[in-house]
């Protein structure tokens, strides 16, 4: 009895494992693809900081700046 319900664990885990990385990947995707997007389109400025800053204070208009880390 004790066995098998280790091996039931053991698979469970396993799935889990494989799931998390599946989703992992799929972030990582989502994020470069957005990266691809955004450079195409003029009015955001992408992975740019100091120019990002200097568009805001141009045009007087506040400054979001959004940390994302690749998984």
């Amino acid at each position: 009895m004790k066995k098998a319900t280790l091996t039931l664990l053991l698979m469970m885990l396993a799935t889990i494992s494989i799931q998390a990385q599946d989703v992992q990947q799929k972030r990582r995707d989502a994020i470069l693809n957005d990266k691809k997007y955004f450079d195409l389109d003029e009015f955001w400025v992408y992975d740019d900081f100091e120019k990002g800053r200097q568009e805001a204070e141009k045009t007087g208009k506040p400054l979001l700046v959004v940390l994302r880390c690749l998984p």
